[in-house]
Protein backbone atom coordinates (compact mmCIF):
# COMPACT_ATOMS: atom_id res chain seq x y z
CA UNK A 1 0.00 0.00 0.00
CA UNK A 2 1.26 3.44 -0.57
CA UNK A 3 1.71 6.95 1.64
CA UNK A 4 -2.31 7.95 0.21
CA UNK A 5 -3.36 4.74 2.11
CA UNK A 6 -1.90 5.61 5.16
CA UNK A 7 -3.36 9.75 4.60
CA UNK A 8 -6.75 8.31 4.11
CA UNK A 9 -6.23 6.36 7.65
CA UNK A 10 -5.38 2.88 6.29
CA UNK A 11 -2.83 1.24 8.04
CA UNK A 12 0.17 0.33 6.39
CA UNK A 13 1.34 -2.53 4.90
CA UNK A 14 4.35 -2.54 7.80
CA UNK A 15 2.00 -1.65 10.30
CA UNK A 16 -0.35 -4.90 9.44
CA UNK A 17 3.15 -6.98 9.70
CA UNK A 18 3.94 -5.54 13.17
CA UNK A 19 0.51 -6.06 14.65
CA UNK A 20 0.54 -9.68 13.18
CA UNK A 21 3.80 -10.51 15.17
CA UNK A 22 2.65 -9.22 18.20
CA UNK A 23 -0.35 -11.14 18.03
CA UNK A 24 1.90 -14.30 16.86
CA UNK A 25 3.92 -13.83 19.92
CA UNK A 26 0.70 -12.89 22.16
CA UNK A 27 -0.76 -16.70 20.82
CA UNK A 28 2.08 -18.35 21.75
CA UNK A 29 2.04 -16.82 25.14
CA UNK A 30 -1.27 -18.10 25.60
CA UNK A 31 -1.19 -21.15 24.56
CA UNK A 32 1.52 -21.80 26.67
CA UNK A 33 0.18 -20.74 29.96
CA UNK A 34 -3.38 -22.47 29.29
CA UNK A 35 -1.34 -25.32 28.45
CA UNK A 36 0.68 -25.09 31.88
CA UNK A 37 -2.14 -24.02 34.23
CA UNK A 38 -5.25 -25.31 32.69
CA UNK A 39 -4.16 -28.50 30.62
CA UNK A 40 -6.26 -31.06 31.88
CA UNK A 41 -9.27 -29.46 31.46
CA UNK A 42 -9.34 -28.09 27.93
CA UNK A 43 -8.60 -31.18 26.88
CA UNK A 44 -11.63 -32.79 28.16
CA UNK A 45 -13.69 -29.44 26.39
CA UNK A 46 -11.76 -30.22 23.90
CA UNK A 47 -12.60 -33.80 23.65
CA UNK A 48 -15.95 -33.07 23.82
CA UNK A 49 -15.99 -30.40 21.37
CA UNK A 50 -14.56 -33.10 18.77
CA UNK A 51 -17.64 -35.59 19.81
CA UNK A 52 -20.18 -32.98 19.01
CA UNK A 53 -18.58 -31.10 16.30
CA UNK A 54 -16.06 -32.73 14.01
CA UNK A 55 -14.33 -31.79 11.18
CA UNK A 56 -17.71 -30.46 9.70
CA UNK A 57 -18.70 -28.70 12.61
CA UNK A 58 -15.06 -27.30 12.25
CA UNK A 59 -15.69 -26.09 8.56
CA UNK A 60 -19.04 -24.13 9.66
CA UNK A 61 -17.88 -22.98 12.98
CA UNK A 62 -14.85 -21.32 11.14
CA UNK A 63 -17.19 -19.96 8.54
CA UNK A 64 -19.33 -18.69 10.64
CA UNK A 65 -17.31 -16.98 12.93
CA UNK A 66 -14.95 -15.78 10.03
CA UNK A 67 -18.28 -14.06 8.34
CA UNK A 68 -17.97 -11.90 11.96
CA UNK A 69 -15.89 -10.07 13.05
CA UNK A 70 -14.79 -12.75 15.38
CA UNK A 71 -11.44 -15.13 15.77
CA UNK A 72 -11.41 -18.59 14.61
CA UNK A 73 -8.39 -19.58 16.93
CA UNK A 74 -10.44 -21.27 19.95
CA UNK A 75 -12.27 -23.50 17.50
CA UNK A 76 -8.57 -24.58 15.49
CA UNK A 77 -7.68 -25.55 19.22
CA UNK A 78 -10.28 -27.20 20.29
CA UNK A 79 -10.53 -29.25 17.33
CA UNK A 80 -6.51 -30.23 17.09
CA UNK A 81 -6.09 -31.13 20.81
CA UNK A 82 -9.46 -32.85 20.72
CA UNK A 83 -7.61 -35.03 18.46
CA UNK A 84 -8.80 -34.43 14.77
CA UNK A 85 -4.98 -34.17 13.95
CA UNK A 86 -3.34 -31.05 12.26
CA UNK A 87 -3.69 -31.30 8.47
CA UNK A 88 -7.50 -32.35 8.58
CA UNK A 89 -7.80 -29.62 11.26
CA UNK A 90 -6.26 -27.39 8.59
CA UNK A 91 -8.18 -28.64 5.30
CA UNK A 92 -11.54 -28.40 7.29
CA UNK A 93 -10.63 -24.61 8.73
CA UNK A 94 -9.64 -23.12 6.05
CA UNK A 95 -12.42 -24.35 3.60
CA UNK A 96 -14.99 -22.64 5.84
CA UNK A 97 -12.55 -19.74 6.07
CA UNK A 98 -12.61 -19.31 2.83
CA UNK A 99 -16.50 -19.74 2.39
CA UNK A 100 -16.75 -16.88 4.84
CA UNK A 101 -15.44 -14.46 2.36
CA UNK A 102 -18.36 -15.01 0.22
CA UNK A 103 -20.83 -14.90 2.69
CA UNK A 104 -19.46 -11.42 4.16
CA UNK A 105 -19.46 -10.24 1.07
CA UNK A 106 -23.13 -11.04 0.18
CA UNK A 107 -23.91 -9.72 3.53
CA UNK A 108 -22.13 -6.49 2.48
CA UNK A 109 -24.17 -6.40 -0.58
CA UNK A 110 -27.32 -6.25 1.65
CA UNK A 111 -25.74 -3.52 4.08
CA UNK A 112 -24.34 -1.57 1.24
CA UNK A 113 -27.96 -0.60 1.16
CA UNK A 114 -27.98 1.32 4.18
CA UNK A 115 -27.71 5.33 3.96
CA UNK A 116 -25.60 5.53 7.11
CA UNK A 117 -22.85 3.19 6.21
CA UNK A 118 -23.25 4.64 2.96
CA UNK A 119 -21.85 8.07 3.77
CA UNK A 120 -18.96 6.25 6.28
CA UNK A 121 -17.64 4.71 3.24
CA UNK A 122 -17.76 7.98 1.31
CA UNK A 123 -16.24 9.73 4.37
CA UNK A 124 -13.08 7.17 4.82
CA UNK A 125 -12.55 6.46 1.11
CA UNK A 126 -13.61 2.49 1.59
CA UNK A 127 -14.88 2.61 -1.99
CA UNK A 128 -12.10 4.23 -3.43
CA UNK A 129 -9.41 2.15 -1.72
CA UNK A 130 -10.99 -1.25 -2.88
CA UNK A 131 -11.50 -0.01 -6.64
CA UNK A 132 -7.44 1.11 -5.95
CA UNK A 133 -6.68 -2.09 -4.30
CA UNK A 134 -9.25 -5.08 -5.06
CA UNK A 135 -8.06 -8.75 -4.98
CA UNK A 136 -4.92 -7.30 -2.92
CA UNK A 137 -6.76 -5.59 -0.34
CA UNK A 138 -8.60 -8.27 0.50
CA UNK A 139 -6.03 -10.65 0.48
CA UNK A 140 -4.09 -8.38 2.76
CA UNK A 141 -7.05 -8.36 5.53
CA UNK A 142 -7.19 -12.26 4.93
CA UNK A 143 -4.01 -12.44 6.28
CA UNK A 144 -3.41 -9.66 8.53
CA UNK A 145 -4.32 -9.31 11.55
CA UNK A 146 -6.80 -6.70 9.51
CA UNK A 147 -10.31 -7.75 9.81
CA UNK A 148 -11.25 -9.70 7.42
CA UNK A 149 -14.81 -9.86 7.51
CA UNK A 150 -15.04 -6.28 7.96
CA UNK A 151 -13.12 -6.15 4.41
CA UNK A 152 -15.25 -8.67 3.33
CA UNK A 153 -18.61 -6.65 3.91
CA UNK A 154 -17.09 -3.70 2.71
CA UNK A 155 -16.49 -4.97 -0.54
CA UNK A 156 -19.97 -5.97 -1.10
CA UNK A 157 -21.33 -3.04 -0.10
CA UNK A 158 -18.93 -1.06 -2.19
CA UNK A 159 -20.12 -2.88 -5.33
CA UNK A 160 -16.72 -4.85 -5.59
CA UNK A 161 -17.03 -8.08 -7.95
CA UNK A 162 -16.86 -11.65 -5.56
CA UNK A 163 -14.68 -12.75 -8.02
CA UNK A 164 -11.66 -10.86 -6.22
CA UNK A 165 -12.98 -11.42 -2.59
CA UNK A 166 -12.99 -15.45 -3.05
CA UNK A 167 -8.67 -14.72 -4.49
CA UNK A 168 -7.99 -12.77 -2.08
CA UNK A 169 -10.13 -14.96 0.46
CA UNK A 170 -7.91 -17.87 -0.78
CA UNK A 171 -4.83 -15.86 1.83
CA UNK A 172 -6.53 -17.31 4.57
CA UNK A 173 -5.57 -20.69 4.06
CA UNK A 174 -1.73 -19.83 4.94
CA UNK A 175 -3.18 -17.46 7.82
CA UNK A 176 -4.99 -21.32 9.05
CA UNK A 177 -1.91 -23.08 8.48
CA UNK A 178 0.32 -20.32 10.44
CA UNK A 179 -2.18 -20.04 13.73
CA UNK A 180 -2.41 -23.69 13.97
CA UNK A 181 1.36 -23.89 13.74
CA UNK A 182 1.58 -21.44 16.52
CA UNK A 183 -1.58 -22.90 18.57
CA UNK A 184 0.33 -26.16 18.37
CA UNK A 185 3.80 -25.12 19.56
CA UNK A 186 2.35 -22.73 22.38
CA UNK A 187 0.39 -25.67 23.89
CA UNK A 188 4.11 -27.66 23.66
CA UNK A 189 5.70 -25.22 25.03
CA UNK A 190 5.62 -26.03 28.18
CA UNK A 191 6.68 -29.51 27.53
CA UNK A 192 9.30 -29.10 25.50
CA UNK A 193 11.08 -26.86 27.80
CA UNK A 194 10.73 -28.88 31.13
CA UNK A 195 13.71 -30.75 32.21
Amino acid sequence: MDRRAEDEGIPSLTTLLVRLGIGLSTLVAVFALLAYGLREPLEHVAAWFVGYAGLPGVAVLVMVVDALPLTHEPILFLAWSGGLGFWPVWAAATVGSIASGGIGWAGGRVLGRWPFLVRLFETYHVRTFLERYGVWAVAIAAFTPFPFALATWCSGACGLPLRPVLLGSLFRAPKVLLYLAIIVYGWSLPGLVAP
